[in-house]
């Protein structure tokens, strides 16, 4: 976890079921999720929230000290789906989680990946968003992708979702 967007130094690990218990119940940061909402989309002071006063996570990798692709130690074994100006999600078996983003406008999607890399992952991520059946946000393709905490108290969770095995495309010999 990080302590905001301007901010890549790792502050330290805690695991994705404190982070979504954190989404769908609120902690000390729900009052600004709140005021964050209320300005909406777009305001400087929503920015403003957004960018220096509301902590961070990187679902994707591990990262040493500070994210950035050098640092990354390992895949976390889940990959991050960013998803904008959405106001439903298709089931699939694939999500893992869920949830509303801080701007409440779209969504934030977690599957269980096999086989990530920092060489593939924008083939995963796009592979993704295909069987997933969303219009995903291209801008927020990158392995160091981070999310910023949001309120969802429908936060959708399954621990038995699908896990996405990404197979490397085999070339053919001459």
């Amino acid at each position: 976890h990080f302590k905001n967007i301007k901010s890549p130094s790792v502050l330290g690990k805690i695991t994705v079921d404190e982070v979504l218990h954190k989404i769908k119940y609120g902690d000390e940061n729900l009052l600004n999720i709140k005021k964050a909402r209320d300005y909406g989309k777009g305001h400087p002071q929503y920015d403003e929230l957004k960018k220096t006063v509301l902590p961070t996570f990187r679902f994707n990798f591990l990262f040493e000290v500070y994210s950035n692709n050098e640092n990354a130690v390992n895949a976390t074994g889940l990959i991050y789906i960013d998803i904008d100006n959405t106001i439903e999600i298709p089931h699939s078996d694939y999500i893992y989680a869920k949830w509303r983003s801080l701007s409440n406008t779209g969504y934030g999607i977690l599957v269980k990946v096999d086989n990530l890399t920092l060489d593939n992952f924008k083939d995963v991520y796009a592979s993704l968003g295909m069987i997933l059946g969303v219009k995903v946000d291209d801008g927020a393709r990158r392995a160091i992708q981070q999310n910023v905490l949001s309120y969802d108290p429908s936060l959708y969770c399954n621990p038995e979702s699908r896990v996405y095995e990404y197979e490397h495309p085999k070339k053919a010999s001459l």
